[in-house]
């Protein structure tokens, strides 16, 4: 995209687990302030090409490039340091039990920052009611609903103000109407702070709401069969696997 700053460079990354290949030389570039969305089949390699983007796996071959460091290659302590740039949003919102909601959400700045107490308590707030969970903080997870745990773990994510987003299925669980409801917040929350996101999902209505570029990786192809807008996706006539998802069709000879 013309004019736009890179934010993540992925270059040739490869990814085996024992003799089955998951991703091959997957390459693309990440824009500051875009939606980034990798989608594809089940299977395909989705989470797995976000869990290296965020250095928890280490690839085969390749790189991940943040800020002129492979995070592929360098050293814990520098990836801990480059990761503080990173806001995570698992598929289960990954929230802890024992604790109330604005316990969970103040975790990340209680444990990688010396503010104060008030400080971190008046930095929750604020991140709850981005996510439309004001006043809900003595809550404990269990008495919020799925779509109310989706936005308590992005406002943890959010809670130090991340320069990239990353979601792996938020939709994932959560009926149509949450589901739209959660697009929206993460769409409003793009526009209005310019934060880059990269979003993993297989969720068409998602996919097509948040999306400025997308990527689908192939399952029985590993590595990126298309690239673009999900216009120019949704036009495609090849692959068959690319007009077949974007089009709910059928493959002949499939059996998922």
């Amino acid at each position: 995209m013309a004019g736009r700053n890179t934010v993540i460079e992925v270059r040739e990354l490869t990814v085996s687990f024992d003799a089955h290949t998951v991703l091959r030389d997957v390459s693309f570039d990440v824009y500051e302030g875009e939606v980034l969305v990798i989608l594809g089949e089940s299977g395909c390699g989705k989470s797995t090409l976000m869990r290296h983007m965020i250095g928890l796996n280490r690839p085969d071959t390749g790189s991940v490039v943040y800020q002129g460091v492979d995070i592929c290659r360098t050293d814990e302590g520098t990836l801990d340091r480059l990761r503080r740039d990173f806001g995570v949003l698992f598929q289960s919102g990954a929230l802890f039990k024992s604790l109330t909601l604005a316990e969970n959400v103040a975790m990340p700045a209680r444990e990688f920052t010396e503010l104060s107490d008030e400080t971190i308590d008046e930095l929750v707030q604020l991140k709850l009611e981005m996510v439309g969970l004001a006043g809900k903080g003595e809550l404990m997870p269990s008495e919020l609903s799925g779509g109310m745990q989706k936005r308590a773990g992005l406002a943890r994510a959010m809670v130090l103000d991340p320069k990239v987003l990353f979601f792996d299925e938020p939709s994932a669980g959560l009926d149509p109407v949450t589901s739209a409801a959660l697009d929206h917040l993460v769409r409003t929350l793009n526009r209005t702070l310019g934060t880059t996101m990269v979003v993993v999902t297989h969720e068409l209505p998602s996919i097509e709401a948040i999306a400025d570029r997308a990527i689908m990786l192939g399952r029985e192809t590993p590595g990126i069969l298309a690239f673009g807008t999900t216009d120019e996706l949704k036009r495609m006539t090849e692959p068959t696997r690319v007009r077949a998802f974007f089009h709910r069709e059928r493959i002949e000879g499939d059996v998922t």
